[in-house]
C-alpha cells in the first residue's frame, strides 16, 4: 500500500484523508482554498462567498473567527472588516448533524 505525504507540510496523510487531486492534507487543502479565494476577491474575479467554514471579507479575503457567536446571534446583518475597514453583508447558515449510539 502506498503512503501519502502532504506536499505542503510533509505530514503523513491516511488513505481516507488523502486529496488525490492536490496531494495535500485537509488542513493545507483548506488553507490553499482560502488563499485562492482571497486572491480572487482582491482581483475582483469573485465578489461574494458561499457556505464557507469561516467568515470571509468579500473585499480582501480576511477570515474572521466568530468565537463569541456574534454572527449566529445576528443571523443576517452588516459587519466591518477588521483588516480593510470595508462593510459587507452576511447571512448565517446553520447545519445540523446527528450522532447516534446503541442503547445498552
Amino acid at each position: 500500500m502506498k503512503e501519502y505525504f502532504c506536499k505542503i507540510c510533509g505530514k503523513w496523510i491516511s488513505l481516507f484523508a488523502h486529496d488525490y487531486q492536490d496531494d495535500m492534507c485537509s488542513s493545507c487543502c483548506k488553507e490553499a482554498h482560502y488563499d485562492e479565494l482571497a486572491q480572487s476577491l482582491q482581483e475582483n474575479e469573485e465578489t461574494e462567498t458561499y457556505f464557507e467554514d469561516e467568515i470571509v471579507c468579500p473585499y480582501c479575503g480576511n477570515r474572521m473567527a466568530d468565537d463569541e457567536g456574534y454572527f449566529i446571534q445576528q443571523g443576517d446583518g452588516e459587519y466591518e472588516c477588521d483588516e480593510c475597514g470595508k462593510t459587507f453583508n452576511f447571512t448565517v447558515h446553520v447545519e445540523v448533524t446527528y450522532s447516534t449510539s446503541r442503547k445498552e
